[in-house]
C-alpha cells in the first residue's frame, strides 16, 4: 500500500465493483461501484478476478464475444481442501524440513478420492501468531474436485459431514507419510472449496489456478490481454503458476507492458 501511494496511486477499501463502465461506442472507460460512483480509468483497467468472473461479472455476458465464452467453458480450474493445524514446537525438531510434498506411491483405485494422493505440508516459523501458544502454525493442502462440494444440500449439515469425512480420510494418510508427527499435532480448522467460495466469491471456490493443458501452455495470446484494448487480467487464472507467485509474476509482467522501465 505504501509503495502504491508513493508512486502516486490511491487505495480504496470497502468499495465493491459492480461492473465495467462503458462509453457510448462500447469502449470500457472505468468501473461502476456498488455505491453508484463511477471511477474513470485514464490508462488501463486491471482485473484480479478469475477469468470467469472478469467476463461474467465485470464485462457482462452480453458483451463477452462468443469465442471467449466458448473458451471459458473449456477451461478447468482446481479446488483445494486445507487443514490448519497446531504442531508442538518441541516436535518441529523431528521434521526433516518445514515444507514437504507428500505423495501416495500406490496407484489410486476409482473408489479412492484424489485428495489422498498428494498433500503439501508447510510449517510456519515460531514467530507466526496464528497457532496457539507453544505451537507452530501448519497448513496442509490437497487438491479437491470442486464438483464434489457443490452438489445440492438441504442445509449445511451435509457440507459439515462431508468436511468431517474428508478430514477422517486424510488424517491417516498424513500420519502414515509423517509418523514423526505422533500425537503432537492437532486440527485447528479446515477449509473446503465451499469455504473458499464464501470468503473469496471465486467461481466454485477454485483457488488453485487453471489446470495446465498443452494448448494453454503453448498459447501465443498476449499475457493477460482481453478483446478490450484497455482491460487486462492478472492472477492465477492467466498465469502458468499458482497462488501469490502467480499474482506477483503476472502483475510484474503487465507493469512492464503498461509502464516499461526506463
Amino acid at each position: 500500500a505504501e509503495s502504491l501511494k508513493t508512486s502516486g496511486g490511491s487505495l480504496r477499501l470497502n468499495s465493491p465493483v459492480l461492473r465495467l463502465a462503458y462509453a457510448t461506442d462500447g469502449t470500457a472507460v472505468g468501473v461502476d461501484l456498488l455505491s453508484g460512483e463511477r471511477v474513470i480509468a485514464t490508462r488501463a483497467i486491471i482485473s484480479n478476478l478469475t477469468i470467469w468472473d472478469t467476463y461474467g461479472r465485470l464485462v457482462g455476458l452480453n458483451r463477452t464475444p462468443a469465442s471467449i465464452s466458448a473458451q471459458l467453458k473449456q477451461l478447468e480450474g482446481r479446488g483445494a481442501y486445507m487443514l490448519f493445524l497446531g504442531l508442538d514446537q518441541s516436535a518441529s525438531a523431528r521434521l526433516g524440513a518445514d515444507h514437504l510434498i507428500l505423495l501416495n506411491d500406490r496407484e489410486p483405485t476409482r473408489a479412492q478420492k484424489s485428495e489422498s494422493t498428494r498433500m503439501m505440508f508447510a510449517a510456519s516459523p515460531a514467530w507466526d501468531p496464528r497457532a496457539p501458544e507453544g505451537k507452530l502454525a501448519v497448513t496442509v493442502w490437497t487438491p479437491a474436485d470442486v464438483s464434489d462440494w457443490f452438489a445440492f444440500h438441504q442445509d449445511e449439515t451435509a457440507h459439515e459431514e462431508q468436511d468431517q469425512e474428508t478430514l477422517e480420510r486424510l488424517w491417516p494418510h498424513l500420519h502414515a507419510a509423517m509418523p514423526e508427527l505422533g500425537d503432537s499435532v492437532e486440527v485447528i480448522e479446515s477449509a473446503t472449496p465451499r469455504t473458499f467460495h464464501e470468503v473469496t466469491r471465486r467461481k466454485l471456490g477454485m483457488v488453485g489456478g487453471l489446470c495446465s493443458t498443452p494448448g494453454r501452455l503453448t498459447s501465443k495470446s498476449p499475457f493477460g490481454s482481453t478483446p478490450f484494448r484497455n482491460l487486462f487480467l492478472v492472477g492465477d487464472t492467466v498465469s502458468p503458476s499458482n497462488g501469490v507467485d502467480a499474482v506477483s509474476r503476472s502483475a510484474l509482467s503487465l507493469a512492464d507492458v503498461l509502464a516499461p522501465r526506463q
